[in-house]
């Protein structure tokens, strides 16, 4: 009986760890990077990437994976997706563009503040219900629309493991320290990772 129970015990411990090591294979490295292909020159300075502002309306961001399992696999196809987002959402009011850096607008610790620029400097001003706004947009695509919000943008991987999204880019971006995060989610199981990289744009 007592050499039952040990076995027992045995069989249980191994299995867990099966399925812990199943579990780490499972997330796979992540890097977010400026994609090669933007024609923009960049310089990584501490955990910030500098890109040289060149009059583009967008600029393209990719997320490489390395490391995933075969079984996250489809017809040779990742069972993978990344949600995009980023803290600078713009609008305009009576034709003067705003913007504002943080996440979630509709936050209760929201502080109401935008920012626009003048001829030589840049003002605070304070939008009491951002709700009331006719639209305010993310870089990332996503949008709020009286208060309401659109749906975060996703992609999907291709076979090499790359996927990409497209931000906007406007002028009023130069200077701002602007956050991008994307987030992973492999399979059916919701496992995921969250991975972000900082970006100044410079002239």
């Amino acid at each position: 009986m007592k050499k039952f129970y040990l076995l027992s015990i045995l069989l249980i411990s191994l299995t867990a760890c099966s399925k812990q090591e199943d579990t780490i294979f499972l997330i796979p490295n992540a890097e977010l990077e400026l994609a090669s292909d933007s024609g923009m020159q960049s310089q990584m300075v501490a955990d910030t990437l500098y890109i040289t502002y060149n009059g583009a309306k967008y600029f393209p961001v990719q997320l490489n994976l390395d490391g995933l399992s075969q079984d996250m696999f489809i017809n040779g196809v990742p069972n993978v997706t990344a949600d995009w987002t980023t803290n600078y959402w713009y609008t305009m009011v009576d034709g003067l563009y705003m913007w504002s850096s943080l996440y979630n607008l509709l936050d209760s610790s929201y502080n109401q503040n935008f920012t626009y620029a003048t001829a030589s400097e840049t003002r605070l001003t304070s939008i009491p219900d951002v709700a009331e706004l006719d639209e305010v947009m993310n870089i990332s695509g996503q949008y709020m629309r009286n208060g309401d919000l659109g749906p975060v943008p996703t992609t999907y991987f291709n076979k090499d493991l790359r996927t990409r999204q497209m931000m906007a880019l406007n002028p009023e971006m130069v200077g701002e320290v602007i956050e991008i995060t994307a987030d992973v989610f492999i399979g059916e199981d919701g496992i995921s990772t969250t991975e972000s990289m900082y970006i100044k744009f410079v002239n």
